[in-house]
């Protein structure tokens, strides 16, 4: 797929998992952010087809990025991780402005469908752009 993927993550362990699901079922470009607030920095300075943050992390945490990320016009596309997948949690994230929600650990066939939807929007937009 080639996708680039900020995968913003605090537990070192998921860091992985999740790193090496991306990077050998999907073929994802994977960069790392321990918090929401490397992840701002990391996107000032890169561009990714795609953000995956959990919810539950120190500094800002997946909500609080996802805000700034919409208040200030960026219109990535940005799914959230989160152990509580049903509930007041889910809410949150999604009127934060999340593009979906995906429950830890994450399931490959949910992420295939979540990416091959990143993938098809990304190229509908690339064809409005050129007029093709």
């Amino acid at each position: 797929m080639n996708t680039g993927v900020l995968l913003v993550e605090d537990d070192r362990m998921l860091q992985k998992l999740h790193a090496q699901i991306l990077r050998k079922s999907f073929g994802c470009k994977v960069d790392i952010a321990d918090d929401g607030s490397t992840a701002l920095e990391m996107l000032v300075d890169n561009k990714y087809d795609l953000v995956l943050t959990d919810y539950f992390m120190p500094f800002l945490n997946g909500k609080e990025l996802i805000t700034i990320l919409r208040m200030t016009g960026n219109k990535q596309r940005v799914l959230a991780i989160t152990a509580a997948t049903v509930g007041e949690e889910q809410t949150e994230l999604l009127a934060a402005g999340a593009d979906g929600v995906l429950s830890k650990p994450l399931d490959i066939d949910e992420l295939a469908s979540k990416l091959l939807q990143t993938n098809h929007q990304d190229q509908t937009k690339d064809k409005q752009s050129t007029g093709n």
